[in-house]
């Protein structure tokens, strides 16, 4: 397959495998995090868990923009949220 870039590349998979599936990996994979969290947590200094952690976020992080692509949210309305949440934890550490 030729050089696509993320977006393009997304797209043809939510085209080649359809929106429920991509839909359902995406919450399989959150999930598959939680678990790696959950076993990296309860096994302190375990290499291996570590990168379970880490393979778990970079999936996550690509169903989000499968997600994004799917749902037609704009960047720009991301953007606008995650402002206003990172505002709100800023003073919720403030007030601590």
């Amino acid at each position: 397959m030729k050089n696509l870039n993320k977006k393009e590349l997304y797209k043809l998979a939510i085209e080649a495998y359809g929106r429920e599936e991509r839909i359902n990996k995406g919450i399989e994979e959150m999930a598959e995090l939680i678990k790696a969290v959950i076993r990296y947590n309860s096994m302190l200094e375990n290499y291996i868990r570590w990168y379970d952690i880490v393979e778990g976020i970079v999936n996550v992080e690509i169903m989000l923009e499968q997600y994004k692509q799917i749902y037609e949210i704009p960047d720009k309305v991301l953007s606008e949220f995650k402002s206003k949440k990172l505002q709100e934890l800023s003073e919720t550490i403030d007030d601590d």
